[in-house]
C-alpha cells in the first residue's frame, strides 16, 4: 500500500512520533527516561515526566511540549493533545521533525481505508525489535522512493507459506487475524533470511506486497503506524488541530 505525506498544517503534522532526542538538541540525560516511558506504552507516567520538563528545562520547552502532547494522545487525551501541539508550534514552529501520513490506497482495508490519516513512529525500530502483526511503514525493494504500509507476517530465520487460504509460519498456522479481506492464494514456503521480513497487505485482492516484490530488509523500515489520528468515517474537509479530535483514537495494535 503506498501512502504519501498529509497535507495537513505544519502544527498538526507535530504528531509523526518523531522522538529523536539528537534532531531537537535536548539533553539525552534529561528526556531520555520520558522516551523510555513512552516507548513502553506507559504515556500517563511519560506524560507526567515530560510536565515536569516544562518548567526544569526552559530552553526545551518546546520539545517538552512536543512530547508531552505524543504521550497525551497515545493515552488517549487527544484534546490536551491537540492544545499542547499547538502550544509547541507557537513557542518554535521548526520543532515538527516528522509529519502525519495518510492513506492512499484500499490495501489495508479495513484495518485501514483509504483517507485515512495516521501517526507514524519514527523512532522505535531505531530501539526495539519488529513484531509481527504489527502495521509498519517501509520503503519498497526495488523502488525505495515509494512509501508503502503493511502488516508484519513473517519474521528473519522463519519460513512463510500460504495454503488453503491460511497463513503459514514454519509449518504451524498462524493466527486468524493474518487471513484479511478476499482469497488468499497459495504461495512459498518462502525462506527468510537474517534482517528480511515478510509483508502484506490486510485487503488480499488489491494490494502489492512481500508476494511480489519480495521481502523487506530492516533497514528499509521508517516507523510503526500507532494510531489512527483521523478516519475517513467522520473526516472534515479540513483537518487542523482539534478537528481529529471526534474521529481520532484508533489505536493500532
Amino acid at each position: 500500500m503506498a501512502i504519501m505525506p498529509s497535507g495537513i498544517p505544519r502544527t498538526v503534522a507535530a504528531v509523526s512520533l518523531a522522538l529523536s532526542l539528537t534532531a531537537s538538541g535536548a539533553p539525552a540525560g534529561d528526556l531520555g527516561r520520558g522516551q523510555s516511558l513512552f516507548l513502553a506504552g506507559r504515556y500517563r507516567e511519560a506524560a507526567r515526566f515530560y510536565r515536569e520538563m516544562l518548567g526544569a528545562l526552559p530552553p526545551y520547552r518546546a520539545d517538552s511540549l512536543y512530547r508531552l502532547g505524543l504521550a497525551l494522545y497515545m493515552g488517549g487525551e487527544r484534546k490536551e493533545a491537540n492544545a499542547r501541539w499547538e502550544e509547541a508550534g507557537r513557542e518554535d514552529s521548526g520543532i515538527f521533525a516528522g509529519r502525519i501520513l495518510r492513506i492512499a490506497t484500499a490495501s489495508m482495508e479495513p484495518r485501514l481505508e483509504e483517507g485515512d490519516h495516521i501517526i507514524v513512529d519514527r523512532e522505535r525500530y531505531r530501539h526495539l525489535g519488529i513484531a509481527r502483526g504489527e502495521i509498519a511503514v517501509f520503503r519498497r525493494p526495488g523502488a525505495e522512493r515509494a512509501t508503502y504500509i503493511e502488516r508484519v507476517v513473517g519474521l528473519p530465520g522463519e519460513r512463510i507459506e500460504a495454503r488453503g487460504g491460511r497463513i503459514f509460519v514454519n509449518g504451524a498456522a498462524a493466527s486468524r487475524k493474518f487471513r484479511g479481506r478476499g482469497r488468499t492464494e497459495d504461495f512459498g514456503p518462502i525462506a527468510l533470511e537474517r534482517g528480511a521480513y515478510f509483508m502484506m497487505g490486510d485487503n488480499r485482492e488489491d494490494v502489492l506486497d512481500s508476494r511480489h516484490f519480495g521481502p523487506v530488509a530492516r533497514r528499509l523500515f521508517i516507523g510503526k503506524a500507532l494510531a489512527v489520528y483521523a478516519s475517513v468515517a467522520g473526516l472534515a474537509e479540513v483537518i487542523s488541530p482539534g478537528a481529529g479530535a471526534a474521529c481520532a483514537g484508533i489505536i493500532l495494535e
